[in-house]
């Protein structure tokens, strides 16, 4: 699975740099879109960002398509011909400082527009910003979700322990497959695997009755 996600991602890129020819300020807003779909933005702040760097620079006509593996950017150019971007997206995780960042950065741009060189500093700064809690708390904090929804749904005290340990380690082993490289769909798909397989373990053993 992870070389089928690296083949598709280089065929991703082929395209775009063959297509890339909308110039540099949609880039940028692409990256700056990438940025918070990455680290656990919606679609929707996605796009505002990507729309408040276009208007900053004063780009018009340009239209983008969000998929959950990839963005499809189209615009006209000068000439009267179309042009397309397309641009992998990289591995999901949970930062909502860089989410906040990149949401920020497109405002001051829609204000104020930077030079290219250092709309791509600032874009790459906020790339690196720490994130605030470890992989250790971040399952600390899926695991008592899990008890939180079994206890809602008026689970006994084994069902509380068995959703805690699927979400806390469905959280765990996220975060190691996102150090890896692997795209969204495929850490999405292998995490929720580990989280009900140790969820049907439990079931199977009857530790629960609810």
């Amino acid at each position: 699975m992870a070389g089928l996600d690296k083949a598709v991602n280089r065929a991703l890129a082929a395209v775009a740099g063959e297509k890339g020819s909308l110039g540099p300020e949609v880039q940028d807003a692409v990256q700056a879109a990438l940025v918070v779909l990455e680290n656990g933005g919606t679609t929707a702040l996605a796009e505002r960002a990507f729309n408040n760097v276009l208007a900053g620079f004063q780009k018009s006509g340009v239209t983008a398509i969000w998929r959950i593996d990839y963005v499809s950017v189209a615009g006209a150019l000068v000439n009267g011909h179309a042009a397309s971007l397309v641009t992998p997206v990289g591995p999901i995780g949970l930062n909502l400082t860089r989410v906040s960042a990149a949401s920020d950065l497109g405002e001051r741009v829609a204000k104020k527009p930077l030079a290219p060189a250092t709309l791509a500093g600032e874009i790459e700064r906020i790339r690196t910003l720490p994130t605030p809690h470890n992989r250790w708390v971040m399952a600390l904090a899926a695991a008592g979700a899990g008890a939180f929804f079994a206890k809602t749904a008026g689970g006994d005290s084994a069902a509380l322990g068995i959703c805690a340990a699927a979400a806390g380690i469905g959280q765990f082993v996220r975060s190691l497959f996102q150090t890896i490289g692997l795209t969204r769909a495929s850490v999405t798909f292998l995490s929720a695997f580990c989280s009900g397989l140790v969820a049907t373990v439990g079931i199977r053993l009857g530790l629960t009755q609810t």
